[in-house]
C-alpha cells in the first residue's frame, strides 16, 4: 500500500491522540474513524481533480486523451484506483489509508508509466490524491475532541 507520513498540523493532533490514549489506553476505534474519514475524501478526491492542497490535477497528455476518450485524470478503463481507496490500522497507534495497487505511486508521485495496450511507455505528471488536507485536519481534531470529552 502506497505509504505516506503526513506533516500538517502534527503538533495539535499529535497532542490530542495523546491525550485520547492517555485517557483510554486503546487508539484503535478512534483510529478507525480517522481512518474512514480520511478514505471517504481521498476518494472524493476523484471528483474534484484536486489534491489535498486544493490544487487541480494536472490535464493528461494530448494523445492520453485521445486514447482514453476523455480527460479525466486517474480514471481509467475500470476506475480501480478509486474504488481501492482503503486503510488499514498500523498497530494500535497509527492508520495507513491508501491503495494496493502498484501503479498509485506512479499516479501520486508522477513517473514512467507502461501502456501494454499501445506498447508505450508515458511520462505521468505527479497527481497527489493520499494526503491530509486542511479539512481532514480539522475533522480528525473534531474526532479526536468528541473522544476527549
Amino acid at each position: 500500500m502506497l505509504n505516506l507520513s503526513i506533516i500538517r498540523n502534527t503538533g495539535q493532533i499529535t497532542q490530542r491522540l495523546q491525550e485520547v490514549l492517555d485517557r483510554t489506553e486503546d487508539l484503535r476505534p478512534l483510529l478507525l474513524e480517522i481512518g474512514g474519514d480520511l478514505v471517504e475524501s481521498t476518494k472524493q478526491r476523484f471528483t474534484t481533480l484536486k489534491d489535498p492542497d486544493g490544487f487541480e490535477w494536472q490535464e493528461n497528455h494530448p494523445l492520453v486523451i485521445e486514447r482514453k476518450g476523455h480527460d479525466i485524470p486517474l480514471t481509467g478503463k475500470t476506475g480501480m484506483l478509486q474504488h481501492t481507496i482503503t486503510y488499514q490500522l498500523r498497530g494500535s497507534t497509527g492508520v495507513e489509508v491508501g491503495s494496493p495497487l502498484a501503479y498509485s505511486v506512479v499516479q501520486q508521485f508522477g513517473g514512467l508509466s507502461y501502456w501494454e495496450e499501445y506498447d508505450e511507455w508515458w511520462l505521468v505528471p505527479p497527481r497527489e490524491f493520499v494526503g491530509m488536507s486542511d479539512d481532514d485536519a480539522r475533522q480528525i481534531l473534531h474526532l479526536t475532541e468528541a473522544y476527549l470529552v
